[in-house]
């Protein structure tokens, strides 16, 4: 499970930290809900008509295999980025929710734009 943060809604949560913060406290400004990964990525692939398998590997393979490739990477040094990382594959494997509530209490932020509004808009040209 992952939470998520639509940019309209960032630059929303900014202007009220803007008026309404307080000095050097942080806050965690999320999407409403938390979702899967899959779910996440399964439905930002479908904004650019990409549809990805049903199938995925373990998480333990998906960290082996970007330990690995990192590996590679590093002995012939390439220069571009591996198709995997061992900390991408963990943050994919692992839940990661995070709580919003600071920011609803502190700033009386409610997100603006929906999960379903803001795929609706990455689908747009």
């Amino acid at each position: 499970m992952t939470s998520t943060t639509y940019i309209d809604n960032l630059v929303e949560a900014i202007m009220l930290a803007r008026t309404g913060g307080k000095p050097g406290q942080a806050y965690f400004v999320l999407d409403e809900g938390d979702r899967s990964m899959r779910e996440v990525l399964t439905a930002m692939a479908a904004t650019q008509k990409i549809t990805l398998p049903d199938r995925s590997m373990p998480g333990w393979l998906a960290r082996a295999l970007g330990t690995m490739l990192e590996g590679i990477w590093r002995t012939f040094g390439l220069k571009s980025k591996p198709p995997l990382t061992a900390h991408e594959a963990m943050v994919m494997s692992r839940h990661c929710t995070l709580n919003g509530a600071k920011a609803t209490r502190e700033l009386a932020y409610h997100p603006p734009v929906t999960v379903h509004d803001g795929l609706r808009a990455m689908s747009s040209p």
